[in-house]
């Protein structure tokens, strides 16, 4: 008889046979079936041993067949399948032990075994042996983070393993009633959260994201492994179930700023937001005129016209968004940490008294913006005052107008308009002198010397700044052409100090 195709998968034959070099009394003919692993598992080789002993003289060949049917199957004892796993002629023994190996789903076979002497074509003995290879078919669940938050990204996968190919199915809903899952998916009524249901023959494995559709409280998690192209609704279908619990917590937020005081009119301070976030949330940083005396309830409420935000990044598209995405987003991702902030922003802000406000406020959905959304933390405020510049003005000793302006120790905008005396002609000339930024030593003193190659320039100015006041001294030269040359001498200037 020949077995079914999809059941022969015939990889090894091994014989282990006992000889005796001398004349021993007949004794009965024996032959039983074993198998390994036992019980064998669906999907999966195992081996089928026939062994026994002969009853002839040790120098006879005899024959070993073994097949394996599906159950129920009833073999003929007198008529041996020669065309099974096992097939095989052994000779000059008393003992005997034939292996096969063979891979079968999942069920209930009937293993048949023959022993045949080749002088005598009939049988000699015959045994069967029912044989349940057992079903792998399983599915589990697991979940990271365990609990976990509400709004926050949980990963949950499934996996198990078949001999066949199957379909899986994962759902989750809320565990108020204490029901328990469905006898199947599609008479459950949980929310899906698997995309891809259709697995080969095997480990398999599937995860998936799922976000704020997990209300806070405890969520059942349902998994089911059915028959490939079953109806989800047929009970006879279902191969494998599974269920666990979820607790789906509520998120906390907590935001803090800190940062200077007081920051020069051209310098800059940093100003750090400290957050916490167990699920995914926007920070907004804002400055505002210190006249509002307290925060607005949210970015939005803060308006755009006289609010400057700290906050930018890049937006993925080559532009900038002022709020910073924070917070737990996925298993493995921090729900601490800080962000530091310029102070004034890039593009500046006047004197004056600001108050800096925060928020950690919920993501928006779709396009919408997300000034406006609901506020998790917040507002929290940090008050800077941003002095006016230092500026020292006065005039030289010829009465000119002058001064500059002071950023720590760095003079800035210092011009200068003398008159000076010049060979070649008979009145005064004048000359716009404007200086580089430098700087004055800690002591206050201060000095430049340099000029330009226009018309020759050449420029020596000394100077010391104390408490509130400037002084010194200039002298200036420069070639207008060949004939005219002019020097101004050594002119003096006073300032006063205003603001700061």
């Amino acid at each position: 008889m020949v077995i079914p195709g999809v059941l022969r998968r015939c990889l090894a034959l091994s014989v282990i046979a006992g000889a005796l070099g001398f004349a021993a009394p007949a004794q009965a003919a024996t032959i039983g079936i074993s198998t390994t692993p036992s019980p064998p598992v669906g999907g999966q080789a195992f081996t089928v041993t026939v062994s026994g002993s002969n009853d002839g003289p040790p120098g006879d060949n005899i024959n070993v067949y073994a097949n394996l049917y599906p159950a129920p199957y009833s073999c003929d004892p007198a008529a041996a399948d020669t065309g099974g796993f096992i097939a095989t002629s052994v000779s000059g023994i008393v003992s005997y032990s034939v292996s096969g190996q063979t891979t079968q789903l999942h069920g209930t076979y009937v293993v048949c075994a023959w022993l045949s002497d080749d002088s005598t074509p009939s049988v000699l003995k015959f045994a069967s042996l029912s044989v349940t290879v057992s079903d792998p078919t399983s599915i589990s669940l697991s979940v990271s983070p365990s609990p976990t938050y509400q709004g926050r990204y949980t990963l949950i996968t499934a996996s198990g393993n078949s001999d066949e190919g199957i379909d899986a199915y994962v759902t989750s809903k809320p565990d108020t009633s204490g029901a328990g899952c469905a006898p199947t998916p599609g008479q459950d009524g949980g929310t899906a959260l698997n995309q891809d249901f259709d697995y080969s023959a095997g480990p398999w494995s599937d995860g998936g994201y799922s976000t704020a559709s997990l209300p806070a409280g405890t969520t059942l998690l349902c998994g089911w492994v059915m028959a490939t192209g079953a109806a989800s609704n047929d009970p006879s279908q279902v191969l494998a179930t599974t269920s666990t619990q979820l607790t789906v917590l509520t998120p906390h937020y907590s935001l803090s700023l800190s940062g200077p005081t007081t920051v020069g009119y051209f310098q800059a301070g940093t100003v750090v937001a400290s957050w916490h976030g167990d699920a995914p949330a926007n920070l907004i940083v804002t400055a505002i005129s210190a006249r509002a005396h307290s925060c607005p309830a949210n970015r939005a409420k803060a308006g755009f016209t006289h609010a400057a935000d700290l906050v930018s990044v890049d937006d993925g598209e080559g532009g900038k968004q002022p709020w910073a995405g924070v917070g737990a987003y996925l298993p493995t991702d921090p729900v601490s940490g800080t962000l530091r902030m310029r102070f004034p922003p890039a593009y500046g802000l006047s004197a004056g008294t600001y108050l800096v406000c925060g928020w950690l406020q919920a993501q928006p959905s779709g396009d919408s913006s997300p000034a406006g959304t609901a506020v998790l933390s917040g507002p929290v405020s940090l008050k800077i005052v941003v002095r006016p510049p230092v500026t020292y003005t006065g005039r030289d000793s010829e009465g000119q107008k002058t001064g500059f302006t002071l950023n720590g120790r760095t003079i800035i905008g210092l011009s200068l308009y003398p008159h000076a005396r010049c060979t070649g002609v008979t009145f005064p000339q004048y000359n716009l002198l404007n200086f580089p930024n430098f700087r004055a030593k800690k002591n206050g003193a201060f000095s430049f010397v340099g000029g330009s190659s226009y018309e020759s320039t050449r420029v020596r100015v000394y100077g010391h700044i104390h408490r509130r006041y400037a002084s010194g001294w200039f002298t200036a030269s420069w070639r207008e052409n060949a004939q005219i040359s002019c020097n101004t001498g050594r002119i003096t200037f006073f300032f006063r100090r205003h603001g700061g």
